[in-house]
């Protein structure tokens, strides 16, 4: 919408893309499976790198899960940070690390290809 201070009206502006004033513009895919599979890949190793690294705090920890102790709350809360630790973090980390690492090995085999011909 435009308005023209001079005349004090207001107007459409029909120069807007297509996107922006199609209704129901068509879905846009996510990331390929390959992509999601070396994800998946980096997360699970960076999940078995902090296992390792914590496994002290893993040892002591797993007792306390299995019966819930009293208070609920407590139990929870263990819960909580232990699984924030050792999946979404590394997720994080691994998903960061997937994407530079899928962009790198992308990017290198088809310049290589791409110079020999």
């Amino acid at each position: 919408m435009v308005l023209n201070t001079a005349v004090g009206e207001f107007r459409y502006d029909r120069s807007l893309p297509a996107d922006v004033t199609d209704p129901f513009p068509p879905p846009s895919p996510g990331p390929s499976r390959e992509r999601l599979a070396v994800r998946l890949g980096c997360t699970a190793v960076a999940a078995g790198v902090s296992v390792v690294v914590f496994r002290d705090v893993v040892t002591e920890a797993l007792p306390l899960l299995w019966p819930p102790t009293d208070p609920v709350s407590r139990w929870v809360g263990l819960v909580t940070v232990l699984a924030v630790s050792f999946l979404v973090l590394p997720g994080v980390v691994g998903t960061l690390v997937a994407d530079r690492l899928y962009d790198a090995v992308q990017d290198s085999p088809d310049e290589a290809v791409e110079g020999r011909d």
